[in-house]
């Protein structure tokens, strides 16, 4: 079953989550949302650490997209697509994501979750 559900929540460095869902096997848009928000910190310090050693602004929309396995845990976590151009961020952003317990997918399968991630430095 395919859905795409559009919602964001903003942190304090203006790390939005817009999350775009594909999805193979059903896993609840509140549950995704409710799992990548315990980890909301460490996916913030990505940027900020990057942020302060490069001493610039670095902005843009990191796509990353996600398999859950049946049991919650994530098999494969990838870059779909970013216009931040920092691969440090990047990765860190796949380290943290590998670390995600999301809810066991409704139904056979995989589910396959498409997020976008968009950092900007607040003034």
């Amino acid at each position: 079953m395919n859905k795409m559900i559009r919602s964001c929540w903003t942190v304090a460095v203006s790390l939005v989550l817009l999350s775009g869902y594909a999805l193979g096997a059903e896993l609840a848009p509140a549950g995704v949302e409710k799992a990548l928000a315990k980890h909301r910190v460490a996916l913030r310090q990505c940027y900020e650490r990057q942020v302060r050693v490069e001493n610039t602004r670095i902005a843009g929309t990191v796509t990353v997209q996600i398999t859950v396995n049946p049991d919650g845990k994530v098999s494969d976590a990838s870059i779909k697509k970013t216009t931040l151009k920092n691969h440090w961020i990047e990765y860190c952003l796949l380290e943290v994501i590998q670390g995600v317990d999301f809810p066991r997918p409704v139904g056979e399968g995989d589910a396959v979750v498409s997020y976008p991630f968009k950092f900007s430095r607040k003034n």
